[in-house]
């Protein structure tokens, strides 16, 4: 249980259902349950287009008391996030416009990383690609084809996705050094044109 450095109190970190729980309440009671579940997907984009680093910062800048442990997951953030915003605001429409204050520029930059990040992986070469995701996780981090009478073959695109997801995880959700490290591969595999780059 975290303790916060501005209050020295220990806050409890609620189950991910019992913090939506709160919140449908406040949407019904506002009468605006249908739309809650629109906001509630805006809120997780933002959060989930922002690196572990920013989001460490915004949620320090309203209260620690939620922060999580240094080297914690992006979901294990989302979720004290959510806490955070929704505590210091207590509705839907606060918490969105905050939310969109504080993290909608870097979603909006991170949309962008994203499509570059992509565009410089796919300078690689599937094999190139299958062999970055081994040399991460092993043979077993290769995404497997479906099996039975819908299955496919497995294309660049589902590796490329593995590989950035992989590094995406590795740099804290910084899409920006994911690109950053996709260009570097990329330079280096174009030098070793014809020895299976």
């Amino acid at each position: 249980m975290p303790i916060s450095k501005k209050s020295g109190r220990k806050a409890e970190m609620r189950s991910m259902e019992d913090i939506l729980d709160e919140m449908q309440k406040s949407a019904e009671a506002a009468g605006d349950t249908k739309n809650s579940v629109k906001k509630l997907d805006a809120a997780i984009t933002l959060f989930a287009k922002s690196p572990i680093s920013k989001l460490r910062s915004v949620m320090v800048d309203i209260s620690d008391e939620y922060l999580p442990p240094e080297g914690s997951d992006l979901d294990y953030h989302i979720k004290a996030g959510l806490e955070t915003y929704w505590q210091s605001t207590g509705s839907w429409d606060a918490m969105m416009t905050k939310l969109e204050e504080d993290l909608g520029p870097t979603a909006e930059n991170t949309s962008k990383w994203m499509r570059m990040a992509v565009t410089a992986g796919n300078d690689l070469s599937e094999s190139r690609i299958k062999d970055l995701i081994k040399e991460r996780g092993g043979v077993k981090a290769l995404p497997r084809a479906r099996r039975g009478n819908n299955a496919e073959k497995l294309k660049k695109t589902d590796y490329l996705t593995t590989l950035v997801d992989m590094l995406r995880a590795e740099n804290d959700n910084d899409y920006e050094k994911v690109h950053s490290w996709l260009i570097e591969k990329g330079k280096s595999a174009g030098k070793k044109k014809g020895f299976g780059a």
